[in-house]
């Protein structure tokens, strides 16, 4: 079995991205994706898609009379990805012979909405039908007609012409016509129609170990549902696909050693999906929301669709070893990859995260009521949650919780109208190349780093500001309701955060020593960044302690202007 991703087929978009499906190998219908969408034609029109002519004449009515309406390339509807053909009381004629030659067993897809079709192979006469399932196994201009899939109104049909086809015309009153198309990793075809697994059920599919797993909602509540096999075509792949109801399915690849650059197709048809990669989660409204993140070390982007009620195509660049995939009403078809293995030799793996990993599942730390904690050996406290400058509350709580809506893997740090200070400089040195994963799910935000607090509504606020003589990057999100990861570019004595609803995770960081403790930023030098730094910090907290008796006065001030060399 090999996952090398090819493109072998007229479709000048996929050929262009370097899309993982392919076109049927023995015939080809144009795609119409190297067309403007939006391009309009009526009758006497005549265009060439993929390199086949095709022209457009009135649409002959079954009881008489004709009518000349348009036609127009649009973007996907349910059925499929890329652009389509609409017809309206119109006959599109398609020139194979004259263009790319004859087509042998030539599959298209379409999908009549209403009213009359007339179709005619090689110049047939005109078979007038109500649906396509009416042409099902006739004869007509030399070849059989065969309806794959569908086939009755509203359907997502897969037509077949077993033969030889010069030329066709088709007209629908109302409906369209596209290329059809094949999965390069038929995933899911090698299960049987019809099969339902419920929550825990194992299965495979193409040799990859899955396994059903609960739909988590954006407060990272678990639903628990079913995963069913069928022929939707919700994914806009072909053959089986995998459809979900409050359900995710989690692809582990370790019988391959881990994959490497994977690609797929997918439906969002409700309120929500999940992706999880190596272990790091997330939650999206839809499958669109995820273009540009990072996940589990890996990069993500949507090429294609991903918007609600269609499908998408999503990459995954890096390495993958496990994947999570569902929604509240979901579907996947077509997992490929290019390469298997490592791929990167000796990286540690990635998307696991150890912070609040070491305490106690649960535990509920309350300010003023034992309100001091570690993690991974950094002393953490429980401190006020400031809604504005001068107004605080003061019963707040932060529990550690496996609810993943921190985007990190395993506990995270659960906020309730409360702050938590990591003391970075009280556990043995400050901490430079900081960053952390937090969701911000209500309320304002706090954020302190070396005794300057700022209080501010979402963090895309804070994106850019300097806060403590550190500068605050947003890399990802920022938004309410979303994952955001933060990075510091500074030496952090401290990292306070808190909001109404905040979770933490992936806490990291670079230790820094010095032998000078007038050097809070540890540069090397003693000048106006380490002054700032101490007036910050002044009668507030040890930030611009230079003396070591745990507070910043005039002492720690005349030693460093001492020890100035700037």
């Amino acid at each position: 079995m090999t996952h090398q991703t090819t493109s072998t087929g007229p479709r000048l978009l996929i050929a262009s991205l370097g899309l993982l499906l392919a076109p049927m190998a023995t015939a080809d219908f144009p795609g119409f994706d190297d067309l403007a969408t939006g391009s309009t034609y009526a009758v006497g029109d005549h265009d060439t898609s993929d390199g086949v002519d095709f022209a457009f004449t009135p649409m002959p009515w079954l009881g008489g009379g004709s009518g000349s309406g348009r036609a127009d390339v649009l973007p996907p509807d349910r059925c499929q990805a890329f652009n389509r053909l609409d017809l309206n009381n119109i006959t599109a004629n398609f020139d194979f012979a004259g263009t790319i030659g004859p087509q042998t067993d030539l599959v298209f897809q379409t999908r009549h909405l209403g009213g009359q079709i007339n179709l005619t192979v090689n110049g047939s006469a005109i078979a007038y039908a109500g649906d396509w399932m009416a042409y099902h196994n006739s004869m007509l201009g030399g070849v059989r007609i065969e309806v794959l899939s569908g086939g009755y109104s509203g359907d997502c049909t897969t037509i077949r012409l077993r033969g030889r086809t010069d030329t066709m015309s088709v007209a629908l009153q109302e409906g369209w016509v596209d290329a059809s198309w094949s999965c390069e990793e038929p995933t899911f075809d090698d299960l049987a129609m019809g099969d339902l697994y419920m929550d825990g059920d194992g299965f495979s599919t193409q040799g990859i170990t899955c396994k059903v797993i609960p739909y988590m909602d954006p407060m990272g509540i678990p639903f628990a549902g079913s995963t069913r096999i069928d022929a939707s075509d919700l994914a806009c792949g072909d053959g089986h696909e995998a459809r979900q109801y409050t359900s995710a399915i989690q692809f582990d690849f370790s019988a391959f050693g881990g994959v490497n650059d994977l690609r797929m197709l997918v439906g969002d048809y409700a309120n929500g999906v999940n992706l999880s990669i190596n272990g790091m989660f997330r939650w999206a409204a839809d499958w669109r929301d995820l273009d540009g993140m990072t996940i589990g070390g890996c990069l993500v982007t949507v090429p294609v669709g991903g918007a609600n009620n269609e499908c998408a195509e999503i990459r995954i660049a890096g390495h993958v070893d496990l994947m999570a995939v569902g929604g509240e009403e979901s579907a996947i078809d077509c997992i490929a990859w290019a390469t298997e293995g490592t791929g990167s030799s000796n990286e540690p793996e990635p998307g696991r995260c150890a912070t609040y990993d070491d305490m106690v599942p649960g535990s509920m730390v309350i300010h003023g009521v034992g309100d001091s904690f570690a993690t991974t050996g950094i002393a953490c406290t429980v401190v006020p949650y400031h809604t504005a400058p001068m107004s605080s509350y003061l019963d707040g709580a932060a529990l550690a919780t496996p609810s993943m809506l921190a985007c990190g893997s395993g506990q995270e740090l659960s906020i309730y109208a409360a702050g938590v200070n990591h003391d970075f400089l009280g556990s043995g040195s400050p901490m430079s190349g900081v960053s952390i994963t937090a969701a911000d799910h209500g309320g304002v935000l706090n954020l302190g780093i070396n005794g300057d607090l700022r209080i501010f509504n979402t963090f895309a606020d804070i994106d850019g500001a300097i806060v403590g003589g550190v500068e605050v990057r947003v890399l990802s999100g920022g938004g309410t309701n979303e994952c955001t990861e933060l990075e510091f570019d500074g030496v952090l004595d401290n990292l306070r955060l808190g909001g109404g609803q905040l979770f933490l995770d992936c806490l990291e960081g670079t230790a820094k020593t010095s032998a000078d403790p007038s050097d809070f930023n540890q540069d090397g030098v003693i000048d106006g960044q380490d002054l700032a730094r101490l007036l910050a910090s002044w009668s507030f907290d040890a930030g611009g302690d230079a003396d070591g008796d745990g507070d910043t006065d005039g002492q720690d001030l005349a030693i460093l202007l001492g020890r100035w060399a700037p």
